[in-house]
């Protein structure tokens, strides 16, 4: 998995996601819970460039679970990038109030982050 997660990773910085993501669906999900992350996570990222928010939102919250099992998994970044993309993703399903839960997370951990600005956009058009 690891060596997949790596030519996926190539292939994301090529801005090839759907061909990134044939990669990753070759890969089994190991035991290593590091690896295990990082191949949620990667599946999630791809699924939400080419904007299959289910999918994105199947696999980020699967990475957002092994994530509060042990939350030093994955850099920083990273787990900014999971939030906002888990609760912009439950926003464009129609899952308002799970992605504000998500996107309050965001905030309150990443106030300044490079995302905040259209997760408050996001938050904002969610009725009270």
């Amino acid at each position: 998995a690891t060596v997949l997660i790596s030519q996926a990773r190539k292939s994301i910085g090529e801005g090839g996601y759907v061909s990134a993501l044939g990669t990753l669906a070759k890969a089994e999900t190991p035991d290593d819970p590091s690896v295990a992350w990082q191949l949620s996570f990667w599946k999630g990222f791809c699924y939400f460039q080419v904007e299959d928010y289910p999918d994105a939102v199947k696999h980020l919250s699967a990475a957002r679970e092994r994530w509060k099992s042990a939350p030093l998994l994955g850099a920083t970044a990273d787990r900014a990038m999971l939030l906002f993309q888990l609760g912009s993703s439950l926003y464009f399903v129609g899952n308002e109030k799970e992605a504000a839960i998500v996107l309050g997370s965001y905030l309150a951990e990443f106030p300044d982050g490079q995302f905040a600005q259209y997760a408050r956009q996001l938050l904002a058009s969610i009725p009270k």
